[in-house]
């Protein structure tokens, strides 16, 4: 039964029948997001002037998935010495652990990476543990690392925005109030993303990370 509700969830029946309570379901929780579970933690600090965009559908399925051994490993957030990130190889992608120091609460989230264009593109979507009734958003950012250093670029709400009034783009997406929420097929969303992968504009809400250092043990210990 619960692999038959994911099923439907997901949309893998081979028909449209539940498109229509997929889309409410990811209005729900692109309300619950808006209040600031995952944005307030993974755009942490004064950089980000807006939101990144959620999606309904995830970015990097159908294409070969990319494994870079230097995205593993524990970062602390740049702008906010607070947040700790612990990113590990999982069997399908990367699970990412998002850790708030000052009261040592944790959120996990799902990584899948891809590569459009001459990028690196980062699928991240928070795991929504025992609540099969909560349709977690997708969210997508382009990144940079290196041995000592890690930034998620986040796809900015505005850029898309501006994207879908001025017809270059007619992916398909929900209004859920004020907040944006796109609703296309993930083919599409690859084609729109690849389009834009080099222009900063779309991803120039960031977050930067630096690798924590390990500790030297203790000769006396």
């Amino acid at each position: 039964r619960i692999r038959l509700l994911h099923a439907r969830l997901r949309g893998d029946e081979g028909d449209n029948r539940c498109g229509k309570e997929r889309v409410m379901k990811f209005a729900s929780a692109v309300r619950w997001l808006a209040g600031g579970v995952l944005i307030a933690l993974l755009a942490a600090g004064p950089v980000l002037a807006g939101d990144p965009v959620p999606s309904l559908h995830p970015l990097h399925e159908g294409r070969e998935a990319v494994a870079l051994a230097e995205f593993e490993g524990r970062w602390v957030c740049s702008e906010s010495t607070s947040i700790l990130l612990e990113i590990s190889k999982a069997t399908d992608g990367y699970t990412l652990q998002l850790v708030g120091l000052d009261d040592n609460h944790s959120i996990w989230f799902d990584v899948h990476l891809v590569r459009l264009g001459s990028a690196v593109f980062a699928d991240i979507q928070q795991r929504s543990g025992d609540d099969l009734f909560l349709l977690s958003p997708h969210v997508f950012a382009r990144i940079r690392v290196n041995e000592d250093e890690l930034r998620f670029e986040f796809l900015e709400d505005n850029y898309v925005r501006k994207a879908l009034e001025n017809g270059r783009t007619d992916l398909a997406h929900e209004w859920m109030g004020s907040t944006l929420g796109l609703t296309a097929p993930t083919d599409e969303l690859q084609d729109f993303v690849e389009s834009c992968a080099c222009d900063d504009e779309a991803f120039d809400e960031y977050v930067n990370f630096t690798r924590m250092k390990e500790q030297p043990k203790d000769s006396n210990s």
